[in-house]
């Protein structure tokens, strides 16, 4: 199974399914980068091919998930914003291998939540700034002027 998006920088995606010898999700770019910039519309995109992957081979994987493995494919991409931008940083190669469905999970739960981030920004002026736990600790709306703390 193959899900193409065309994206930012005329660079192509690809989600594939393999199942031998064991079943794996793979993420592959049309070519070799260290830096995969996507536009914040494009990575809800992707986010939503990815989901929709994970709904279709979810009862194909092992229940059991290995958490050592887990936390090291999550790793392999880390996830920013820069202006209107969803920015991946991988290890210079042109694909990405899940073993672990979560992991895959993990990964398009964070483009998401950047993505929705680009968007709050971009249309609304609301800029979100989090603690290290990942919870919002302030809110900032650039249109009105003020500064709101979450407790």
């Amino acid at each position: 199974m193959t899900a193409v998006l065309r994206t930012y920088e005329n660079v192509a995606y690809r989600i594939e399914v393999e199942d031998s010898p064991e079943m794996a999700v793979l993420l592959v770019f049309d070519r070799k980068s260290d830096i995969f910039p996507l536009p914040y519309p494009d990575a809800t995109e992707l986010a939503s091919n990815m989901e929709g992957v994970i709904r279709q081979v979810e009862k194909e994987f092992s229940p059991i998930w290995d958490i050592p493995a887990t936390l090291r494919e999550q790793a392999q991409v880390k996830l920013a914003k820069h202006d209107d931008l969803v920015v991946l940083f991988v290890d210079h190669t042109d694909r990405l291998r899940f073993t672990q469905l979560i992991a895959f999970g993990m990964v398009m739960n964070a483009m998401q939540k950047i993505a929705q981030d680009c968007y709050l920004e971009d249309k609304k002026g609301i800029l979100l700034q989090y603690n290290r736990l990942g919870m919002i600790k302030t809110l900032h709306n650039k249109k009105l002027g003020y500064t709101q703390k979450v407790r």
